[in-house]
């Protein structure tokens, strides 16, 4: 399976990142109903079986962020990606047995990104767990 990543330039960092799709939860939307939402906003892909794979809290020692994790399968892309005015954001599919490798390259070294993976990892919902 591949994961649908999304490289974009960060302007705090001055250059490129590859991440997870992610956002803000609007209010009364669930953590899956989001997931789903962000994942077709910032990739124009969709799929089938989104599930809530965890939680986590982004740094409880001074924040109250929280982080929903969550899965969907079967994404494809349904809709062409649609970037607001001022972003430069580009779908990068990364085949599952790729991605420790472009976590130790520093490619893809967000905290939140790389925590999103393992959770899924450790969870048994990758490909080739089953």
């Amino acid at each position: 399976g591949e994961l649908v990543l999304v490289e974009q330039f960060r302007h705090p960092h001055r250059r490129v990142t590859l991440e997870t799709p992610s956002g803000v939860m609007d209010e009364g939307e669930s953590p899956v109903e989001a997931g789903v939402r962000e994942l077709r906003e910032e990739t124009g892909y969709e799929g089938e079986g989104a599930e809530l794979v965890g939680t986590l809290d982004l740094n409880p020692s001074w924040q109250t962020t929280r982080v929903h994790v969550v899965a969907v399968r079967g994404a494809r892309r349904t809709a062409p990606l649609s970037n607001d005015e001022g972003e430069d954001t580009r779908v990068r599919l990364v085949p599952w047995g790729e991605v420790l490798e472009r976590v130790r390259a520093g490619e893809l070294d967000s905290c939140v990104a790389v925590s999103a993976l393992a959770l899924f990892r450790w969870s048994g919902r990758a490909p080739g767990d089953g």
